[in-house]
């Protein structure tokens, strides 16, 4: 295979595609205008964005994402696993929070997809993030299933 990485960020984005499709829309992230950052209970942990891939169709962007730190790769794994299908809050590094539903990578160990509207945060790949997993917030709740 010439381009391993390619194919599967495309492969992601096929399931993901379906998966906005299936959830008829809904899974599009809630951005706040006064910071919905860290107010409220909530578990915080800095990731990295191993991959960002913005797509014209259907307008949204792709993040895989794990623990930037080794030594909270447990309780990231663990809150990811009971996250997954709901929403979590992502801090950029200029301070901006953004609410996007979340999905667990099964075949990635430690490794997790955010969903955002194209233009809600600019990153790029390797980029620090912040991610809080909790109950509150604009956008949590159950995602699409």
């Amino acid at each position: 295979m010439k381009n391993p990485g390619r194919v599967r960020g495309m492969l992601a984005l096929a399931a993901v595609t379906l998966w906005l499709a299936a959830a008829g829309g809904t899974a599009k992230a809630q951005v706040d205008a006064q910071g919905i950052g860290p107010g409220g209970p909530g578990v915080f942990i800095n990731c990295i964005a191993t991959e960002v891939h913005p797509n014209a169709q259907p307008g949204t962007t792709l993040l895989l994402f794990n623990a930037q730190n080794r030594g909270d790769s447990q309780r990231f794994a663990s809150l990811l696993a009971r996250a997954d299908g709901s929403y979590v809050q992502v801090q950029s590094r200029n301070g901006r929070w953004v609410s996007a539903p979340v999905v667990r990578l099964q075949n990635c160990s430690g490794r997790g997809l955010l969903l955002f509207p194209n233009g809600a945060m600019r990153l790029r790949d390797y980029d620090p993030i912040t991610v809080k997993f909790g109950p509150s917030g604009p956008g949590y709740g159950p995602g699409p299933r």
